[in-house]
């Protein structure tokens, strides 16, 4: 008798739990293996980087603030727009002066 059989353990059980370790390392292996054909891409890294910052920042500010973000966005926006009307006012202008 085996030592492991006598301590109530069959030896197919032994075989399966190596199979199974062997199996878990192959699998990490072939993981790593992987990971390390995925070549580093900065724009994706920092996308994924900005995307976490989000999600976290969800979290942590008030909806308040986000809508306050919202409208200054859009008063940024209008202001451009007020540029840009000026500018083409300008240019418009110009034609007729020179005549």
């Amino acid at each position: 008798m085996d030592g492991d059989e006598a301590l109530g353990i069959p030896p197919q059980a032994l075989y399966r739990d190596e199979e199974a370790s062997f199996d878990r390392v192959d699998w990490e292996v072939k993981e790593m293996a992987e990971e390390k054909e995925e070549e580093f891409v900065f724009e994706d890294w920092l996308a994924e980087g900005i995307r976490g910052f989000k999600a976290s920042a969800k979290k942590i500010v008030p909806e308040e603030v986000v809508q306050h973000f919202k409208s200054a966005d859009r008063e940024i926006l209008l202001a451009i727009r007020s540029l840009i009307d000026k500018a083409i006012e300008w240019t418009e202008a110009k034609p007729e002066e020179e005549k």
